[in-house]
């Protein structure tokens, strides 16, 4: 009756071009009308957990779930980045994967956002060191020469970095075990037999060992 367009959309429309005509007995005229409707903007973004505390590096992380209101969103962000092995996925907005490295308490923002607006949710996040694990020396059953400068031996640990490394019984004169490091190096000054060393890996959530083994003795090339 009056050529008026009002009311409330009640779904999403892509921009489309609608065709208006005004008629009566003397003819008519027409023209075209370009009408877009955008989603709502999202609103109410809340996690099943706002924050995830005390976890240790390599465990499992729980899996988070967002919920949401108004608009939806297939265009999830967080900021700063999680810790290494735990993974945001951008569209559904979940939050799972395993931490392979430490991280002191952080607030982390999720924003979930629409081409209208966005809204954001904060999470505070820590994952405490893991305990050694995987201890190994690759060369771990050797024969020195005595009087000769040794190459070093070398640890090689999986999981949690350690803070301090153990090693008993002590070595024999001349060697070296660095506490910090692990590695063995330095010039043997006596002989000896066979022994065997335990080795320790320790921080201050876990340890691991290691035997090795270690003779000084001529070597001899034929």
């Amino acid at each position: 009756g009056t050529g008026i367009i009002s009311g409330i959309p009640l779904e999403e429309c892509p921009a489309s071009f609608f065709t208006i005509t005004a008629t009566n007995f003397g003819g008519d005229a027409s023209v075209s009308l370009e009408i877009r409707v955008h989603p709502q903007a999202p609103c109410n973004l809340v996690y099943s957990q706002d924050e995830v505390l005390g976890l240790i590096a390599f465990t499992e992380f729980p899996v988070l779930l967002p919920s949401l209101e108004c608009g939806p969103s297939n265009d999830y962000t967080i900021d700063p980045a999680l810790p290494e092995g735990v993974l945001l996925d951008p569209f559904t907005g979940i939050i799972s994967g395993i931490p392979v490295v430490s991280q002191t308490l952080t607030l982390h923002q999720v924003t979930a956002a629409n081409v209208t607006g966005s809204a954001s949710f904060s999470i505070l996040i820590e994952i405490l060191p893991a305990g050694p694990c995987d201890l190994e020396y690759v060369d771990d059953d050797e024969v020195v020469p005595p009087f000769t400068p040794m190459s070093p031996i070398l640890p090689g640990v999986g999981c949690g970095e350690p803070d301090l490394w153990e090693i008993d019984p002590p070595l024999p004169d001349g060697l070296e075990f660095n506490a910090a490091t692990g590695v063995i190096s330095g010039t043997p000054e006596v002989e000896t037999d066979r022994i065997v060393y335990t080795i320790t890996a320790l921080n201050d959530h876990g340890s691991d060992q290691v035997e090795i083994a270690l003779r000084i003795s001529p070597v001899f090339n034929y």
